[in-house]
């Protein structure tokens, strides 16, 4: 699309949280339950789940991945935030528990949160990359060319919007988790999204996975750089070239 018509949305798709938390009992109890192939759904009276696209989304989730799962994610449905703080102390849209393999959401799908999930089975890398894999697994199922999108736009309009303005940082400014936090998601999620899946179409996810398994969520800048040459026979500084340069011929 035009970058010129691009209009940098202030929504915010949450962070998610990876540290367990058992939901307390109260009148917001998530009483109904459907199970599914892959799922186990629990929602509130009156509420409700796409089971069917959750479905569609995981089969094609998994296979991109090249993950196998040996059991039934834990879906935690709230009808809102509100619903979602009352019931389990966090105000966010969704969050993920990949140690108990859980998922707590907003949303009657989700295309994001259980990619935490599924990529815990690999490795926990920094969170710019933690983030990013699940950003670039955002894609509908129902409109799979569309690619993957945030708040509706493509992620690598995103990416090459703020570099058309300049406000793309560094990747060495932004790749270590503390750094990264440090940005606003409404911008680091998409950036980070569209370097990962640049990287995953460019060196295979094979690749993303050695780096998953090899690089640790604190890990120094340092020893990031080490890891991304030694998994994607390529030095950090020259992917990011190459992401540019994509992004400026879109």
């Amino acid at each position: 699309m035009p970058m010129a018509g691009l209009v940098f949305s202030s929504a915010v798709l949450v962070a998610s949280c990876h540290s367990p938390l058992t939901p307390s009992i109260n009148s917001d109890a998530l009483s109904l339950q459907t199970t599914t192939a892959h799922y186990v759904f629990h929602y509130s009276s009156g509420d409700a789940v796409q089971a069917d696209l959750q479905e569609r989304y995981h089969e094609w989730a998994v296979a991109r991945l090249g993950v196998s799962l040996d059991r039934a994610i834990a879906y935690h449905k709230y009808r809102d935030r509100a619903q979602m703080e009352r019931v389990t102390g966090k105000n966010a849209n969704g969050w993920a528990d990949p140690a108990s393999f859980a998922v707590h959401s907003i949303s009657s799908w989700d295309y994001h949160e259980v990619v935490h999930v599924m990529t815990a089975l690999i490795g926990r890398p920094p969170d710019f990359f933690n983030e990013g894999i699940a950003v670039a697994m955002q894609v509908d199922p129902r409109d799979r060319q569309s690619g993957p999108r945030w708040n509706g736009v493509s992620i690598h309009d995103w990416a090459a919007g703020y570099r058309s303005t300049g406000m793309l940082p560094p990747l060495a400014e932004v790749v270590e988790t503390d750094s990264f936090r440090r940005v606003d998601e409404s911008k680091g999620y998409p950036i980070a999204g569209s370097f990962v899946s640049f990287m995953v179409d460019d060196r295979g996810m094979d690749n993303m996975k050695e780096f998953f398994r090899a690089c640790p969520r604190d890990a120094p800048g340092v020893d990031i750089e080490r890891e991304f040459t030694a998994a994607f026979g390529v030095t950090l500084q020259d992917a990011e070239a190459r992401w540019h340069n994509y992004l400026d011929a879109r």
